[in-house]
Formats: structure tokens, sequence, C-alpha cells
């Protein structure tokens, strides 16, 4: 194998470990984001808070720039990943739901979890 070859699997290689920081990253966020559906459902409360979404999406832009990312590509990925949080969300507490786990957060335990939600 060449120094090219070499170099470029190294590099492939940063990039995969980078994803998979980045995918667990994105499942803890949509733990704590189903934590919270999870507390605001428990309370009556709308799950949807549009203008946080609009002020997330804005502020992660804003250090998206200051990092020399082009805006409208954060906005992009954040948008996504609210989208990804909102599906896991909706899904975990509908079981929660149909199980009659749906109370509040206070255990030690991530809606997202497979456990008993009793």
């Amino acid at each position: 194998m060449n120094t090219f070859d070499v170099e470029l699997r190294h590099l492939r290689s940063e990039i995969d470990q980078i994803d998979r920081m980045l995918l667990d990253a994105i499942v803890q966020r949509a733990s704590i984001s189903t934590n919270i559906a999870a507390l605001k459902a428990s309370r009556g409360l709308p799950v949807l808070t549009p203008q946080r979404e609009a002020d997330i999406i804005e502020d992660r832009c804003r250090i998206g720039a200051e990092l020399g990312l082009p805006p409208e590509s954060v906005g992009i990925v954040f948008r996504s990943m609210l989208e990804l949080c909102r599906v896991v969300s909706s899904d975990r507490i509908t079981d929660l739901v149909r199980t009659g786990g749906l109370h509040g957060t206070s255990e030690n335990r991530s809606p997202l979890s497979t456990e008993s939600a009793s």
C-alpha cells in the first residue's frame, strides 16, 4: 500500500470516529428532548414549542457562522436534527402512553431506554 492509500485510510478512519461521536451525541440529545417532551406531556402542556425551535436554529446558525460554516447549511442540519428528535420523542411517548407509563421524569431513566416505564 502506498503513502497516499495509508493516509487516505487514516483520514477516513478519523471521519468514521467523528461520525460515531456525532451519532452518540444525537442519541443523547434525542433522549434529553424526549425527557422534556414527556415532562411537558405529563403536565398537559404542548410538547412542540415552535418559537424555541426557531431560536435554536437561529442561535446554531450564528454559532456556525462564527466557526466559518455556511449558516444556511447549519440551519438544514439543525432542522433535520430537530425533526429526528421529534420523531423519536413522539414514538417513545406514544409507547409510554399506550403502556400507561407516562408520568414525570424524576427517575434517572431515559424515555428512550427500553426499560419498563413503570
